[in-house]
């Protein structure tokens, strides 16, 4: 069971990911989720891409 600020921060990020895909910001959308999927957001970012 998540408590605390754990479960605030998944639900902030679930919110953002949800509003991000609707209003088309694809950016916005990739990290909420990446959050969402465990990725560590004080790590930096990756060299290189697409």
């Amino acid at each position: 069971m998540i408590t605390g600020d754990e479960a605030g921060a998944t639900a902030l990020a679930a919110a953002i990911a949800r509003w991000a895909e609707a209003i088309g910001t694809a950016r916005i959308h990739a990290q909420a989720t990446g959050l969402l999927l465990g990725a560590d957001p004080t790590a930096p970012p990756q060299e290189g891409g697409s």
